[in-house]
């Protein structure tokens, strides 16, 4: 076990949910408490990739909110179910996000975080070793505006997007809705981790012209001094 999985194991000491989530090999998403913290009284979460249930571990640590979390691959939405059984106002839908609603080739990791709609380039096994894709499996794959309304989206509303290349098209999806979210989490990259992927000043242009702005920016992995990953928090424009 590495020093990093080690600390996350510790902290889960002092959380009911997080030791309960240990019991299932998942550990709460430590990397995103700083700007989890930063805001304020959040009252609906949406957690679009929501992989294990890593995030949302984290983020109803500090917010009390109703989850709504979208994770497409079986195994690891059981686990979601499982840790989060017993909270009310969290519900987890089985669908991969996009522009049109279908059915998707879905790519699945040996590291099932890093499972993309995309294909993986050199560059993300040559960065993170022992993510290459393990195989693949059809999913169902919807737009956000057509699995939830304005109406369950009270403000202040967070959205956390961890796609893996698809954040332009997962973007696509919501239409209209996308005017009903307060904050936007999104991991964007500067360099092509999968075919096809938007680089993070696209996925920042788009935003803008949807009216958000960026309010800051975490978990930046750099190699040689240059910066070719992170977690943007973007805001509404006042």
């Amino acid at each position: 076990m590495n020093l990093i999985k080690i600390k996350k194991a510790i902290r889960a000491l002092f959380w009911r949910r997080d030791l309960r989530a240990l019991r299932y090999g998942v550990a709460a998403s430590a990397e995103h408490s700083a700007c989890l913290r930063r805001l304020k009284g959040i009252r609906t979460l949406v957690d679009i990739g929501a992989n294990k249930g890593q995030f949302a571990l984290e983020a109803t640590k500090w917010h009390d909110a109703t989850v709504i979390a979208f994770e497409p691959l079986k195994h690891e939405r059981g686990l979601v179910e499982r840790i989060f059984s017993d909270r009310e106002n969290f519900t987890v839908y089985p669908f991969a996000l996009g522009s049109a609603d279908g059915e998707i080739d879905f790519n699945v990791s040996a590291a099932s975080d890093s499972s993309s709609v995309l294909d993986q380039t050199a560059l993300q096994t040559d960065h993170f070793p022992a993510t290459q894709n393990a195989r693949k499996e059809k999913v169902a794959i919807r737009r956000l505006d057509h699995v939830i309304d304005k109406a369950s989206l009270v403000h202040p509303a967070l959205c956390k997007i961890d796609v893996q290349g698809y954040e332009l098209v997962t973007l696509e999806g919501f239409g209209d809705l996308i005017a009903s979210f307060d904050y936007l989490i999104v991991e964007l990259s500067n360099v092509s981790f999968y075919a096809g992927a938007p680089n993070s000043a696209e996925v920042i242009s788009h935003l803008a012209g949807r009216g958000f702005h960026i309010e800051n920016i975490y978990n930046i992995y750099r190699k040689d001094g240059v910066c070719l990953q992170a977690d943007f928090l973007f805001a509404r424009n006042s």
